[in-house]
């Protein structure tokens, strides 16, 4: 089973060296894969030990079912958590980032693969010179550690409240598509599990900032289900351009609008339904207490869902 993981591993590896020379304009088919990976796969590509082998001073191979699984387990774990991936060389590294002075190891294919942006710095410099390291000033070196870990197969970390803006802003100035995807994902999430209205103007300026057509669009959805005083006062709000704030006052509006529209169709209905059927508990004109606490109900849903 090893060799065969491995070896499929290796195979997804050359196409993507083969794409890079042949085929430079579509890279998302061997991304996908590369993305794919199993992680224990990944994890013999990169020289750590094979889970058939010894650990603990037993065989793995020859132990109960339950063992093996659960030192398969910690074995994935402290590779995940191990930072020798991108602290030293290995089987894969081929390439040497330097950033603010540090080295990180990595595979200048796979990052090729996922970046059409590094794939040209890469490129340019190897016409130059043989290409061993390369520098990214003006970036930080937690930054990129974090970008490594988020596009790397054998770890793909998470996307959360702490790296989301800055894998955001390497996603966008390296042309990440994935991991664009993925923070942009996460904070869909964010304003569907109705989340504050400060963090919906940050997210509404974060879309902006990055040209997010779909999340500003949600964004500004969220904002006008807001109260005017309560927005005012949120920090950042009175930084938005003046068609943004304008458009999420029109929204709010049209949301009066709509409910006010609503609210009055049922009173019509309540009406005609109490002049047919109560008319012995009506009071003159007025409608009856059952039809008029059947519109309260309606009015009070459509008003608390403006705030």
């Amino acid at each position: 089973m090893g060799d065969r993981q491995q070896s499929t591993a290796e195979e997804i590896f050359k196409e993507g060296r083969l794409y890079l020379d042949k085929n430079r304009e579509n890279w998302e088919l061997v991304e996908q894969k590369i993305l794919s990976l199993d992680a224990d796969t990944c994890y013999r590509e990169h020289g750590w030990e094979d889970i058939k082998t010894r650990c603990n001073g037993s065989e793995l191979g020859d132990s109960p079912r339950a063992t093996r699984t659960s030192s398969i387990q910690s074995l994935t774990e402290n590779s995940r958590n191990s930072p020798r991936t991108f602290f030293q060389a290995n089987d894969t590294s081929d390439l040497r980032l330097s950033v603010e002075g540090k080295p990180l190891y990595v595979s200048r294919i796979l990052l090729s693969i996922v970046s059409p942006v590094l794939k040209d710095m890469f490129d340019k410099r190897s016409k130059e010179q043989a290409i061993i390291e390369i520098p990214l000033p003006g970036q930080t070196y937690s930054d990129i550690l974090e970008f490594l870990e988020c596009i790397y197969p054998d770890s793909l970390k998470p996307i959360s409240d702490e790296n989301v803006h800055a894998m955001l802003r390497l996603a966008d100035e390296f042309k990440v598509k994935t991991l664009r995807e993925r923070c942009v994902a996460f904070l869909k999430l964010q304003l569907e599990n109705n989340c504050s209205s400060d963090r919906i103007i940050e997210i509404l300026t974060t879309s902006i900032n990055y040209d997010l057509e779909e999340l500003q669009q949600l964004s500004t959805d969220m904002a006008c289900r807001a109260s005017s005083e309560e927005l005012e006062n949120v920090p950042g709000f009175s930084d938005l351009c003046d068609d943004i704030t304008s458009d999420i006052f029109k929204k709010r509006l049209k949301l009066f609008e709509e409910a006010g529209r609503k609210i009055r169709k049922r009173l019509k209905e309540a009406e005609t339904h109490c002049s047919l059927y109560h008319k012995n508990e009506r009071w003159g004109d007025n409608l009856c207490n059952k039809c008029l606490a059947g519109v309260g109900k309606v009015s009070a849903y459509e008003i608390e869902k403006l705030f």
